[in-house]
């Protein structure tokens, strides 16, 4: 007899979807950063990065999608999704990442749908497609270099 059930648990996201992305507690630690920052301030910043769940702009108008319940849904094979990204003042790509829905609000008019990601999935993502990220791009405004984002993973995976 195997020593592990056959039947495995239902999996559970890393995120519940059924609830809006909001991340005060980063914010608020992005804000304490304008006040001239302290080690403290730092490191508060640090763990907020790291427990955040972001969102990530996209666009639908290639895709195939298929509804499954109000908020989630299914991308068929050979969907284009457009992730929307910046580049720096050295034409390097970053990946645009949002707070919360007024965060994009305050970044786009334009009708945009999103992923929802935790923190270490959002720097795997940066990391192999991306040269940096910038979290809330019309402010308050964090730019994360390639070294920045690195430093986070291992952090994140370390905790």
């Amino acid at each position: 007899m195997w020593p592990f059930r056959t039947q495995p648990k239902s999996v559970t996201p890393p995120v519940d979807l059924d609830k809006t992305v909001t991340n005060p507690a980063l914010t608020a630690a992005m804000a304490g950063l304008g006040a001239g920052p302290d080690q403290a301030a730092i490191e508060s910043l640090i763990r907020e990065l790291n427990r955040a769940v972001y969102l990530v702009a996209i666009l639908l108008d290639e895709a195939n999608v298929t509804t499954r319940s109000p908020g989630q849904a299914t991308f068929e094979k050979g969907s284009l999704i457009k992730v929307l990204a910046v580049a720096d003042s050295n034409d390097r790509p970053l990946l645009l990442l949002f707070t919360d829905w007024d965060a994009i609000r305050k970044w786009t008019n334009e009708s945009v749908s999103t992923l929802v990601m935790p923190a270490d999935q959002a720097w795997e993502f940066a990391l192999r497609q991306y040269q940096g990220a910038v979290i809330n791009p019309a402010g308050p405004l964090l730019e994360l270099n390639h070294n920045q984002l690195e430093d986070l993973r291992q952090r994140g995976r370390a905790e």
